[in-house]
C-alpha cells in the first residue's frame, strides 16, 4: 500500500499577483486596467491544488506452487489499484497466471502457460493540466449556483479578453474518459525426446485482446472552446488476435572437451485486428452517458477498420564450447513479412559471437588478484518490419461529398505503391571484457558497440506533383556507437554488508545518408504552427530541434528599424537572420539543440545488517535539451492567462533589460525558438527501500517460512534546472524523429509504499 503526491508543482501567480500583472499589461498597451483593487482577491484559487490529489496505490500478489516428478504447477495472481494524482484518473488491474507441466512418458513432456488480465484505466483529458496552468486564479471553481466558471466569466464580469481552455476541475470531475481491456495470452507445448540428445518441440500460442474505449462529456461542461457544450459521447471497440506456431529441433552432445548445442526451427505468426467507432452529441439528458448514442441529436458518421499481417521465419543456432575456455555461437534467421513487396518479403539475418575465458589459462591462474577474465566479440544483423500493413501497395480510401443535396460515397487513392519496400537492416559489432578481481569482490564489464542501420523505413517527402506528400520508403542509413561500463563491488562483506553497482552509457548517433533531395526530413512538433520542428539531417544526430535561433531580447538601444525585424518592439525576441535576406521566415530555421543525452548512468547501493536491508538507487541523464512548449502557455506574458512567477519577475521591462523572458503585452506573438529550449539534465533519487526480514527462529513454530516488511519511496527527489514538471519526459514516446518535447505533460508522482512479503 502506498500514497502518491505530485512530485512538483509549477510556481504560478496567485490571484492578487495576477490582477496586478493583468493591469500592468493593459497599462503598457495604453488600455484602462480592469481591477481597481487587486489585493481584494487574496491568493484566489490554486487550480493545481484543485485537480491534484493524494492518491492511494495498492498491490496484492500471491503464488502457489507444487509438484512431483511427474507433474508440477504454479498458480499466481494479483490485483493492482492505483488512483491517479489527477482527480478522477486511475488504473485497476487484475491478473491470473497458470503454469502446468506434465511428464506424460519418459520421453514426452507437455505443458501449458496462461495469463488472463483485466484492466480499467480512467485517463485524463489532455487539456486538464494546460487549463490548470493558464486559467485565472481570480476565478472561484463554481459560482453561488453551482455553475462551473471559466475565463469567459472574467470577460463578462470585468471586461477585457481572457484566453481559456476550460475549467480544469469540471473536465476532471465530470468528463468520463475510460479504457477497459481484457487480455488473454496462452501457449501450449509438447517436447519429445527422439534420441538421447535430440529433442523435438512444438508450441502453439494465442494472444487475444479486447479493448473498449468510452468517452462522455456532460451537458454544460466548460471544456476548451465548447464553453456550453450540449453533451458529446464516443464509443470504440477494438479486437486483436494473434496466433504463433513454433517448431524446433534441439541437439546437445558432449565430445570429450567439446560441447555442441544446436537448435533449428520454423515459425509462423498471423495477426488480425479490427475496430469500430461511433459518436454523437447534442444530448438532452446525461442519464445514459455513452450507453445510448441514439439519443444524441447530432449523429456523426461511424467508422470501422480491419488489419492483417503475417510473419514466417526459419531459424538456426549452434553453440560450441571447447575446454570450457573457447565459446562460439552462430545464428541465422530467414524472416518473411507480408508487409513487403513480392520480391522482397524475405530477409536473411546472420550473427556470430566468440568468447574466450582468459582466466582459465595456466599463465593467468598464478595472478591471484584476477578471479575471472573473459573477452567477447560479436557481429550480427537484425531486421525491422515495423510499418503499416499493405505499405508496399497502392491503397484506396473512402470519401463522401454532398452532390445535388445527397450524400455520395466514393473511393480515392490514399497512398502511392512502392513494390520495392524491403527489410530495414541493422548490423552491429560488439566487443567486451568481463573482469573479476579479488575473488570477484570487484566485477567490471566494459563494452564497445557500433550499429549501422540501412534501408531505413521512413515516411519520406515526395514531390506534390505525384498527388501525395509522403510515402514510406527505404531511405538512408544511421549509425549508433557507444561505450557501456558496469562496475559491481562488494565493499564490505561481514555482518554488515555493502554492495555497490554503477553503470554508465555513452551513445552517439549520426544520420549517414537520407535518400531525399535535400538530405533531410523535417518532422512537426506538437505546436508546429508556432515553429516547433525536428529534423533528421545528414551528418547530424537524429531528431535535432529545428527552429529559430534566439540571440536575446531586443533592447531600447538596439537598431530595430535597420534589422531583419523592423516591426519588433523592445522586449520582443531577437531572431537570427540565418540566410541574411533581411527578413525572418521559415528559411531562417536552423538546428538549435540536441535532445540526445551525452551520457546516462545508474548508481545503486545495497546495505544489510542482520535482518535489515537498505537500497538506494540514483539515475542520471546529462547533456540533453528539452523543448518546453509551456512557453506558449504559462510562460507567455500576454496578460490573458496565468503565468509562472519566474516569468513575471524575470520578464523584460525597461527597468529590467533581461534576456530571459520577453516583454508583457497583448500584442506579442508566440514563436518557438532556442529560447524555449532548456537543459534536461537531471540526477534523480529514483528509489529508496528499507526492509526487515524476521529471523527464522521466530517463525520455526509457525507455518510461515519467511516474513519481510519494507517501506519504499519512489521518485524521492530530482536535482535539475528544468522548469517543467519533470525532465524525464517525452511527449511523442519512442518516436526517434520527435524526441525531447514537453507540453504540460501528466506530472510524475512521488510515492511512499509500505508492504510485506510472506511465504508459507
Amino acid at each position: 500500500h502506498g500514497i502518491q503526491h505530485v512530485a512538483k508543482k509549477i510556481d504560478l501567480l496567485n490571484a492578487t499577483e495576477f490582477a496586478n500583472f493583468s493591469n500592468s499589461v493593459r497599462q503598457n498597451d495604453g488600455v484602462t486596467p480592469l481591477f481597481s483593487n487587486p489585493s481584494q482577491f487574496g491568493k484566489g484559487t490554486d487550480w493545481q491544488d484543485a485537480i491534484f490529489r493524494s492518491a492511494p496505490i495498492d498491490n496484492y500478489q500471491f503464488t502457489i506452487s507444487d509438484g512431483n516428478e511427474k507433474t508440477k504447477y504454479k498458480l499466481s495472481g494479483g490485483y493492482f489499484s492505483q488512483d491517479g494524482i489527477i482527480v478522477n484518473t486511475g488504473l485497476k488491474r487484475g491478473n491470473l497466471n497458470l503454469f502446468l507441466e506434465n511428464n506424460a512418458t519418459s520421453k514426452l513432456k507437455i505443458g501449458l502457460t496462461t495469463n488472463l488480465s483485466y484492466t480499467y484505466n480512467a485517463t485524463d483529458n489532455p487539456n486538464i493540466v494546460t487549463a490548470a496552468l493558464t486559467i485565472s486564479p481570480v476565478l472561484p471553481i463554481k459560482d453561488s449556483t453551482g455553475r462551473w466558471l471559466t475565463n469567459n466569466d472574467m470577460i463578462s464580469k470585468y471586461g477585457g479578453s481572457f484566453y481559456t481552455k476550460g475549467n480544469p476541475v469540471a473536465m476532471a470531475e465530470d468528463v468520463i474518459n475510460q479504457v477497459k481491456k481484457t487480455h488473454l495470452l496462452t501457449n501450449a507445448y509438447a517436447e519429445y525426446e527422439i534420441l538421447k540428445d535430440l529433442k523435438f518441440r512444438v508450441s502453439a500460442g494465442a494472444d487475444v485482446e479486447y479493448t473498449n474505449y468510452s468517452y462522455y462529456e456532460p451537458i454544460g461542461t466548460p471544456d476548451g472552446s465548447n464553453i456550453n457544450t450540449l453533451g458529446s459521447a464516443q464509443v470504440s471497440n477494438t479486437q486483436y488476435f494473434s496466433w504463433l506456431n513454433e517448431n524446433t529441433l534441439s541437439y546437445k552432445k558432449t565430445f570429450g572437451k567439446s560441447i555442441i548445442d544446436a537448435v533449428a526451427g520454423i515459425t509462423f505468426q498471423e495477426v488480425k485486428d479490427n475496430s469500430v467507432t461511433s459518436s454523437a452529441s447534442g444530448f438532452t439528458d446525461n442519464h445514459f452517458t455513452f450507453n445510448n448514442l441514439f439519443l444524441g441529436q447530432i449523429q456523426y458518421p461511424s467508422s470501422s477498420a480491419a488489419d492483417r499481417w503475417a510473419l514466417n521465419s526459419y531459424l538456426f543456432r549452434v553453440n560450441y564450447e571447447f575446454d570450457k575456455k573457447y565459446l562460439f555461437t552462430f545464428t541465422s534467421r530467414e524472416d518473411g513479412s507480408s508487409r513487403f513487396g513480392n520480391d522482397n518479403k524475405y530477409g536473411f539475418f546472420p550473427s556470430g559471437a566468440f568468447a574466450y575465458r582468459l582466466s582459465d589459462e595456466d599463465f593467468m591462474k598464478h595472478i591471484r588478484q584476477i578471479s575471472n577474465a573473459k573477452l567477447r566479440v560479436s557481429y550480427g544483423i537484425t531486421g525491422n518490419q515495423d510499418i503499416p500493413s499493405f505499405s508496399s501497395l497502392a491503397q484506396m480510401g473512402g470519401n463522401a461529398a454532398i452532390i445535388n443535396g445527397e450524400r455520395t460515397v466514393g473511393f480515392v487513392p490514399t497512398t502511392v505503391a512502392n513494390p520495392n519496400l524491403k527489410w530495414e537492416r541493422t548490423a552491429q559489432f560488439d566487443g567486451g571484457l568481463d573482469l573479476g578481481l579479488f575473488k570477484n569482490r570487484v566485477n567490471l564489464t566494459a563494452d564497445y558497440y557500433y550499429k549501422k542501420t540501412t534501408n531505413l523505413l521512413l515516411a519520406s517527402q515526395i514531390p506534390y506533383t505525384t498527388g501525395y506528400s509522403t510515402a514510406i520508403s527505404n531511405i538512408g542509413s544511421i549509425s549508433n556507437k557507444g561505450l557501456e561500463f558496469d562496475l559491481n563491488t562488494v565493499n564490505i562483506d561481514g555482518v554488515f554488508k555493502w554492495h555497490t553497482d554503477f553503470n554508465i552509457s555513452f551513445n552517439r548517433n549520426k544520420v549517414l545518408e537520407l535518400g531525399t533531395t535535400n538530405g533531410s526530413i523535417i518532422s512537426q512538433g506538437y505546436l508546429f504552427y508556432f515553429g516547433s520542428y525536428s529534423i533528421a539531417q545528414k551528418g547530424q544526430p537524429l531528431g535535432m530541434f529545428y527552429s529559430y535561433k534566439n540571440t536575446g531580447i531586443w533592447q531600447t538601444s538596439d537598431n530595430i528599424a535597420g534589422s531583419s525585424q523592423p516591426t519588433a518592439q523592445p522586449g520582443d525576441q531577437k531572431i537570427l537572420d540565418i540566410n541574411h535576406d533581411g527578413q525572418i521566415d521559415a528559411n531562417d530555421r536552423t538546428i538549435i539543440g540536441n535532445p540526445n543525452p551525452k551520457y546516462t548512468f545508474g548508481f545503486s547501493n545495497d546495505f544489510s545488517w542482520k535482518g535489515f536491508d537498505l537500497k538506494v538507487l540514483l539515475t542520471c541523464s546529462h547533456g540533453n535539451m528539452i523543448d518546453n512548449e509551456g512557453y506558449i502557455d504559462y510562460k507567455f506574458p500576454n496578460g490573458t492567462t496565468n503565468i509562472s512567477r519566474d516569468t513575471y519577475y524575470n520578464r523584460w521591462t525597461p527597468q529590467n533589460p533581461t534576456n530571459n523572458h520577453t516583454r508583457a503585452g497583448s500584442t506579442i506573438t508566440p514563436l518557438t525558438s532556442s529560447m524555449y529550449l532548456e537543459d534536461g539534465s537531471y540526477v534523480k533519487i529514483k528509489n529508496v527501500t528499507l526492509g526487515y526480514t524476521f529471523s527464522p527462529k521466530l517463525l520455526k513454530r509457525t507455518t510461515i517460512s519467511r516474513i519481510r516488511i519494507y517501506a519504499t519511496v519512489q521518485n524521492l527527489y530530482t536535482f535539475s534546472k528544468y522548469t517543467g514538471f519533470d525532465p524525464e519526459v517525452n511527449l511523442f514516446g519512442a518516436n526517434p524523429l520527435l524526441m525531447g518535447y514537453d507540453y504540460d505533460y501528466y506530472p510524475s508522482a512521488r510515492t511512499a509504499i509500505v508492504g510485506a512479503n510472506i511465504s508459507f
